[in-house]
């Protein structure tokens, strides 16, 4: 057994057994709000643990789980507050569900200043008598005032409105402060100026999954100024165990230990050659002890399936849709084939390799993506399943490329549909309401969304998945997946489709990230049983990706 291991393992232990976990009641929650066993389950994990990793699967209810903890603590400590980072499609979802659980519960999602803002007087209550039609009438005792107050906003910037916020918050009895990674980066030095009395919660942690980053810096430092630090995510692995040692680095640092004892213990490493050099540098190519390792975080660690919690989720069932690209798609993606030998192999950059990766892509999604009129394979089968097999459904269809979303509206709306959309484009306030349509109007059947969507994103409606491409993460895959199953689901089994141009970028990019289900699993057990399956794999995603496209250009080149 590991030295790190809590007085209250034990305990912990007996309550992940529990039949029955019972729950006082808490004046901050609506009567209305129900915790289900496995739920109570985690609040207990969370009252009597300072750091540990909340990992319930995508659709069994981190939020609500985080959310009753934080009532049951703010009854002892009044005085306590809870700041939520977040990714930034996911924030307004955040304070929706405090607003919809509890009562006596404020919270304020950081934000630039707005025009509504530096809207004073009557607003501000110090007029006496104001015109209906103006917002400052000057004509009442409080006219100097008002005139000041208006002052104040004039030429104020979105930084110096945020730190204004920040004193407020932390002077105030607001009790949640919501804000996304980015503005944390710049602001938390200003929060812990003025907040100093608090939990984090790291929503979707996988934000700082790179130990390196300076996102992962300003958690930790978060997380150490913390009474109470949480990171909340269904994938502490997306494709890496480093990810997983990060997020927990980041909170429990005497956990994991240092860098070299980790992958000493957990990693499978080989020495490569750097290009153009005679020194070499150890890469990880695969995984050992992923049993211990598992055993060494759970104490730490809750991370339950749907069927860990016997909670009945839509089975999900995978097939593929091939096809042969159009000539005009052929053509491009020779020509794209072509120039990668072109460029020199061994000074070729990430960022480069996932340029020609996307372009290559792009022709296989459609020839309009690289700015080449013609046919599409892949819309061909789209329009052909939403008008046949597909006809009525409740569908949600994935891609990368936001261009893509922008032509497949067009084409759709041409075509007498009524499709949604989030991309990330859209604000939160047409966020929310896009999902509200989905799942309520039976006039829009289709949404369409790019990873944006793929976070704290409610479409249990949908009863098909349609995959324009993949993502290079199977923990984002997982997270997509998420978004239509989940507790509330109206179907018995949902459909995820994938659509497949025949030798092409596509099946490299399969090959290269379902075979990180097989480590996925080995931590955080069998989630969304039902997804293809593929032979195992361990390289680097985009390097993978990119080889076996420089393999089909040689191979292209050969045939000459």
């Amino acid at each position: 057994m590991y030295m790190n291991v809590p007085k209250v393992y034990p305990k912990l232990q007996e309550i992940r057994e529990a039949s029955t976990v019972a729950l006082r009641k808490n004046k901050y929650l609506k009567e209305t709000t129900e915790l289900r066993n496995y739920q109570a389950q985690m609040v207990m994990h969370l009252l009597m643990l300072n750091k540990m990793v909340v990992g319930d699967d995508v659709g069994l209810g981190k939020t609500i789980e985080i959310i009753a903890t934080y009532c049951y603590l703010l009854e002892k400590d009044p005085e306590l507050k809870i700041i939520w980072l977040g990714p930034k499609n996911s924030l307004y979802q955040v304070a929706s569900e405090f607003k919809k659980f509890t009562e006596g519960i404020s919270s304020y999602v950081v934000r630039g200043i707005r025009k509504e803002d530096k809207v004073v007087g009557c607003k501000t209550g110090l007029m006496k008598k104001y015109l209906k039609s103006s917002t400052y009438c000057g004509v009442c005792e409080h006219a100097k005032e008002c005139e000041e107050a208006k002052a104040f906003f004039r030429g104020m910037k979105n930084v110096d409105f945020r730190k204004m916020k920040y004193k407020e918050f932390g002077e105030s009895d607001t009790n949640v402060l919501i804000l996304n990674y980015s503005l944390a980066l710049t602001d938390y030095k200003h929060i812990l100026e003025h907040v100093k009395n608090f939990v984090v919660v790291f929503d979707e942690a996988a934000a700082f999954k790179n130990y390196k980053s300076k996102t992962w810096a300003v958690c930790r430092e978060l997380a150490d100024a913390s009474k109470k630090a949480w990171p909340a995510t269904a994938t502490i692995i997306k494709n890496r165990l480093e990810e997983a040692y990060s997020i927990f680095k980041c909170v429990l640092p005497s956990l994991v230990g240092n860098v070299t004892n980790f992958r000493d213990n957990f990693c499978i490493q080989k020495k490569i050659r750097i290009p153009g050099s005679r020194r070499r540098i150890p890469i990880t190519v695969g995984y050992k002890n992923l049993k211990a390792f598992r055993e060494m975080i759970d104490p730490y660690f809750l991370g339950r399936t749907a069927k860990d919690v016997d909670l009945e989720l839509p089975d999900l069932i995978s097939k593929e849709i091939r096809c042969e690209m159009t000539s005009i798609q052929k053509e491009k993606y020779a020509e794209a084939l072509d120039g990668l030998l072109e460029t020199d192999e061994g000074k070729v950059k990430t960022v480069t390799k996932l340029t020609a990766i996307n372009y290559c892509q792009q022709i296989s999604n459609s020839p309009h993506l690289v700015g080449v009129e013609g046919p599409s394979a892949k819309e061909e089968e789209l329009f052909n399943l939403l008008d046949n097999e597909l006809l009525g459904q409740k569908i949600i269809f994935f891609t990368r490329f936001r261009k893509w979303v922008d032509r497949l509206e067009i084409l759709m709306k041409k075509k007498g549909l009524n499709p949604l959309r989030i991309t990330g484009a859209e604000d939160a306030e047409t966020r929310e309401e896009n999902k509200l349509k989905f799942s309520s109007s039976p006039d829009h059947n289709i949404i369409l969304i790019t990873s944006a969507g793929g976070n704290a994103l409610n479409l249990q409606a949908a009863r098909v998945l349609i995959w324009g491409d993949l993502i290079l993460s199977y923990g984002d895959v997982i997270q997509v997946i998420g978004r239509m199953i989940r507790f509330g689901s109206e179907h018995k089994k949902v459909l995820s489709i994938h659509l497949i141009c025949d030798k092409t970028v596509d099946d490299h990019i399969f090959k290269i990230v379902f075979p990180k289900k097989k480590l996925f699993e080995e931590i955080l057990g069998k989630r969304h049983e039902g997804l293809l399956e593929f032979k195992d794999v361990m390289e680097s995603e985009v390097n993978g990706v990119y080889q076996a496209l420089l393999g089909d250009a040689l191979a292209k080149k050969n045939k000459k």
